[in-house]
């Protein structure tokens, strides 16, 4: 049971440094195009492996704990990441309801967590097939979304909770019919490292030749990434569980544990980075190399200093 959490947790290092990473380079390039086509997937699918149903029954309850747990560090962070963007870059758009930064995250997971949980308290003693049918039907209305460019103002991020859900539901699935052990078995042994490596280029080079960027934030989604999406997180999952024999990834497991302060915070950093700092710095390369220390050091900074002193920010 130990394995299986910190193979989770270096699964959800490796996401973090794909989102920070993404941000840095505003998810453009080659580089972006590989981390968009599985990072948000990998988040949402490792929260639904991780859902215990017996443990959360009662709906009241799971709803309070989540909001706890997910809301209340999100709303802290909008209110300081919000008046530090306002003031110090300045941008305006936060004092006009805009969530800043990667927060919308936050939103889709509370709401993804407690609609999976409405949807499983009906389905949960039915076939299958029923699970498959409403995942398919959540991706649907993701699509439509989509299609339709439905992105009401300020409350644009609720338009990924069907799809979220979706990706949700899949991780549940994953832990409800074993799937998660055939990780832990089979892809236990080292040799298995190149093969699972392997298996993670397939939804990289589908990206990278037909440019299909997957961008969750607008449910730029289709069947073909959406699909290869959850073939990289299997990947991203067996590379982390065989990480588990090696020396040297406590830091990765600290990582995982500490998503969601370094999920809120570094958006910030690389934004007033940009504005104080980007001028003044040449070449470009340099620029970024500092960037890419500033935004670490501060991220793990603030996230070590909030376990510490303030856990209940984070929702711990």
């Amino acid at each position: 049971m130990q394995q299986r959490f910190e193979y989770l947790d270096i699964a959800k290092g490796i996401g973090i440094i794909m989102v920070v990473v993404g941000h840095m380079i505003s998810n453009k390039g080659c580089i972006g195009l590989c981390i968009n086509s599985i990072h948000m997937p990998l988040f949402f699918i490792i929260s639904g492996l991780c859902f215990n149903a017996n443990r959360n029954a009662k709906f009241i309850p799971f709803v309070k704990k989540r909001f706890r747990q997910i809301m209340i560090p999100c709303f802290v962070f909008t209110i300081i990441c919000g008046c530090l963007q306002s003031s110090l870059i300045p941008d305006y758009r936060y004092l006009l309801g805009e969530i800043p930064g990667a927060l919308w995250f936050l939103v889709a997971l509370f709401g993804a967590s407690i609609v999976f949980h409405v949807i499983n308290q009906h389905i949960e003693k039915m076939n299958v097939s029923i699970y498959v049918i409403s995942i398919i039907v959540l991706f649907t209305i993701g699509r439509w979304l989509y299609i339709a460019d439905f992105t009401p103002p300020h409350l644009q991020y609720l338009t990924t909770i069907p799809i979220a859900t979706a990706f949700y539901e899949i991780g549940f699935l994953f832990q409800k019919y074993k799937l998660g052990n055939l990780i832990t078995t089979q892809f236990a042994n080292r040799f298995m490292l190149l093969p699972s490596i392997g298996i993670l280029l397939i939804p990289f080079a589908y990206a990278l030749l037909t440019k299909d960027d997957l961008v969750f934030v607008n449910n730029k989604i289709n069947a073909s990434n959406g699909s290869l999406s959850i073939l990289g997180v299997f990947s991203i999952l067996a590379v982390s569980n065989i990480m588990t024999q090696f020396k040297n990834t406590r830091w990765l497991v600290w990582l995982g544990k500490n998503t969601l302060p370094i999920m809120a915070v570094h958006v910030t950093i690389i934004e007033l980075s940009v504005c104080y700092l980007k001028s003044d710095i040449y070449p470009a390369a340099l620029y970024k190399i500092v960037e890419f220390s500033i935004v670490w050091i501060i991220s793990i900074g603030i996230a070590y200093l909030l376990n510490k002193y303030l856990p209940f920010i984070i929702g711990k």
